[in-house]
Protein backbone atom coordinates (compact mmCIF):
# COMPACT_ATOMS: atom_id res chain seq x y z
CA UNK A 1 0.00 0.00 0.00
CA UNK A 2 1.72 3.37 -0.89
CA UNK A 3 1.54 6.61 1.71
CA UNK A 4 -1.42 8.04 0.29
CA UNK A 5 -4.05 4.95 0.30
CA UNK A 6 -6.68 4.74 2.12
CA UNK A 7 -6.30 2.07 5.18
CA UNK A 8 -9.04 -1.00 4.27
CA UNK A 9 -9.87 -3.76 6.90
CA UNK A 10 -8.24 -5.06 10.16
CA UNK A 11 -4.90 -3.69 8.95
CA UNK A 12 -6.57 0.12 8.87
CA UNK A 13 -5.58 2.68 11.64
CA UNK A 14 -9.05 4.20 11.49
CA UNK A 15 -10.63 0.85 13.22
CA UNK A 16 -9.75 2.93 16.58
CA UNK A 17 -12.23 5.52 16.03
CA UNK A 18 -14.05 4.74 13.21
CA UNK A 19 -17.78 3.15 13.59
CA UNK A 20 -16.94 -0.41 11.55
CA UNK A 21 -17.91 -0.27 8.06
CA UNK A 22 -16.96 3.36 7.90
CA UNK A 23 -13.51 2.81 8.13
CA UNK A 24 -12.46 4.22 4.79
CA UNK A 25 -14.37 6.88 4.80
CA UNK A 26 -12.49 8.54 7.98
CA UNK A 27 -9.67 7.71 6.18
CA UNK A 28 -10.75 9.60 3.40
CA UNK A 29 -11.32 12.17 6.06
CA UNK A 30 -8.04 12.16 7.68
CA UNK A 31 -6.43 12.58 4.15
CA UNK A 32 -8.22 16.07 3.39
CA UNK A 33 -7.34 17.26 7.24
CA UNK A 34 -3.69 16.30 6.15
CA UNK A 35 -3.53 18.02 3.21
CA UNK A 36 -5.12 21.34 4.78
CA UNK A 37 -2.89 21.07 7.58
CA UNK A 38 0.08 19.87 6.70
CA UNK A 39 0.36 19.64 2.90
CA UNK A 40 -0.39 22.24 0.05
CA UNK A 41 -3.07 23.99 2.11
CA UNK A 42 -0.90 24.67 4.60
CA UNK A 43 2.21 25.71 2.44
CA UNK A 44 0.14 27.75 0.14
CA UNK A 45 -2.43 29.32 2.19
CA UNK A 46 -1.27 29.08 5.92
CA UNK A 47 1.09 31.97 6.33
CA UNK A 48 1.32 30.03 9.75
CA UNK A 49 -2.61 30.89 10.62
CA UNK A 50 -4.41 28.22 12.14
CA UNK A 51 -7.65 26.93 9.60
CA UNK A 52 -10.37 29.51 10.63
CA UNK A 53 -8.20 32.49 9.93
CA UNK A 54 -6.74 31.41 6.82
CA UNK A 55 -8.11 32.72 3.36
CA UNK A 56 -9.96 29.79 2.69
CA UNK A 57 -12.56 31.18 5.43
CA UNK A 58 -11.92 34.81 5.81
CA UNK A 59 -12.77 35.08 1.59
CA UNK A 60 -16.23 33.57 2.91
CA UNK A 61 -16.60 35.83 5.73
CA UNK A 62 -16.04 38.81 3.30
CA UNK A 63 -18.67 37.56 0.24
CA UNK A 64 -20.37 34.48 1.74
CA UNK A 65 -20.55 30.74 1.46
CA UNK A 66 -20.86 30.96 -2.61
CA UNK A 67 -17.01 31.66 -2.53
CA UNK A 68 -16.65 28.15 -0.95
CA UNK A 69 -19.15 26.34 -2.84
CA UNK A 70 -17.71 27.77 -6.24
CA UNK A 71 -14.30 26.36 -5.26
CA UNK A 72 -15.77 23.00 -4.84
CA UNK A 73 -17.58 23.11 -8.35
CA UNK A 74 -14.67 24.60 -9.66
CA UNK A 75 -12.57 21.90 -7.74
CA UNK A 76 -14.71 18.77 -8.87
CA UNK A 77 -15.17 19.93 -12.27
CA UNK A 78 -10.99 19.79 -12.21
CA UNK A 79 -11.08 16.68 -10.33
CA UNK A 80 -13.23 14.98 -13.42
CA UNK A 81 -11.26 16.61 -16.21
CA UNK A 82 -7.73 15.09 -14.68
CA UNK A 83 -9.51 11.56 -14.16
CA UNK A 84 -10.36 11.50 -17.45
CA UNK A 85 -7.00 12.25 -18.54
CA UNK A 86 -5.82 9.28 -16.19
CA UNK A 87 -4.47 11.53 -14.00
CA UNK A 88 -5.72 10.01 -10.74
CA UNK A 89 -3.10 11.55 -8.10
CA UNK A 90 -4.24 14.94 -9.35
CA UNK A 91 -8.04 14.33 -9.42
CA UNK A 92 -7.79 12.64 -5.60
CA UNK A 93 -5.97 15.71 -4.35
CA UNK A 94 -8.14 18.11 -5.96
CA UNK A 95 -11.19 16.20 -4.33
CA UNK A 96 -9.82 16.24 -0.80
CA UNK A 97 -9.60 20.18 -1.55
CA UNK A 98 -12.98 19.72 -2.07
CA UNK A 99 -13.69 18.25 1.21
CA UNK A 100 -11.87 20.73 2.71
CA UNK A 101 -14.01 23.56 0.93
CA UNK A 102 -17.10 22.19 2.20
CA UNK A 103 -15.75 21.88 5.44
CA UNK A 104 -14.98 25.47 5.77
CA UNK A 105 -18.79 26.44 4.26
CA UNK A 106 -20.04 24.13 7.13
CA UNK A 107 -17.88 26.14 9.07
CA UNK A 108 -18.62 29.42 7.56
CA UNK A 109 -22.61 28.79 8.07
CA UNK A 110 -22.21 27.49 12.11
CA UNK A 111 -20.12 31.11 12.51
CA UNK A 112 -23.27 32.69 10.94
CA UNK A 113 -26.41 30.76 12.80
CA UNK A 114 -24.13 32.11 16.44
CA UNK A 115 -23.83 35.29 15.02
CA UNK A 116 -26.19 38.25 16.66
CA UNK A 117 -25.72 40.17 13.31
CA UNK A 118 -26.50 37.50 10.79
CA UNK A 119 -29.14 38.89 8.64
CA UNK A 120 -28.75 42.76 9.70
CA UNK A 121 -26.93 45.47 7.96
CA UNK A 122 -23.09 46.29 9.14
Amino acid sequence: MQNDEIPYGPQSSWDDFAEVGYERLAGVLQQAHDQAAKGKGNARHANGKPFLKQPIMEIGRMVGPGYQTGQIMKKAQEANSMAGRGDFDAAKAELLGVINYAAAAILLLEERRKSPFYGTAL
